[in-house]
């Protein structure tokens, strides 16, 4: 019987631990946003988005495309460390591109603010990456992928009363084939 019950035990740990190291493939999302599930006091795991952008093309060829806008909670209490794992609420938006894109412009969106002393935050509007009065956007590394381009970043959240809001855009071309057979 202690055997049987050392083995439920283990079981039930198990669970648990595989409960809460989220995974996800293309489309889906890891953790949460918007959701109240990640509100209050960490630790707080990172969330993870990466969706197909909504994409426009002009005239001339430049494509234009849009992931977001994305929710990431307030943290219900106050933190004043925005490290992720801790009291901060962190998310990653991942935007995949057909495979040898060429960048031509990002542009990050936000209704946090900043300012000193912080200002009320605003609709949804261009910002530079960086500090925005509780909150911040941190440009990460492109990634190729062995079908796509990623284009990525992260943002962060340690308000103790605002969820904000994120979305990215980007400008990028194809590139043009050298010759063309005659």
């Amino acid at each position: 019987m202690k055997y049987l019950t050392r083995s439920v035990a283990s079981f039930v740990l198990f669970l648990f631990v595989l409960g809460n190291f989220p995974v996800a493939s293309f489309g889906q999302e890891l953790g949460t946003h918007g959701g109240a599930q990640n509100s209050g006091p960490g630790p707080h795991p990172q969330t993870i988005i990466e969706r197909e952008p909504a994409t426009k093309t002009d005239a001339t060829g430049l494509n234009t495309s849009t992931v977001g806008p994305y929710e990431v909670t307030k943290v219900g209490s106050e933190c004043t460390n925005e490290n992720c794992g801790g009291c901060c609420q962190c998310t990653v938006v991942r935007m995949p591109l057909p495979l040898g894109a060429q960048i031509k412009a990002i542009r990050y969106f936000s209704t946090a603010k900043g300012g000193n002393p912080p200002k009320p935050d605003k609709p949804l509007r261009g910002v530079p990456p960086g500090e925005l009065g509780f909150s911040r956007i941190e440009p990460l590394p492109q990634e190729n992928t062995e079908t796509n381009t990623v284009i990525q970043y992260r943002f962060k959240n340690w308000s103790a009363d605002r969820t904000r809001q994120t979305k990215m855009e980007v400008d990028w071309t194809l590139p043009v084939s050298a010759a063309k057979p005659q």
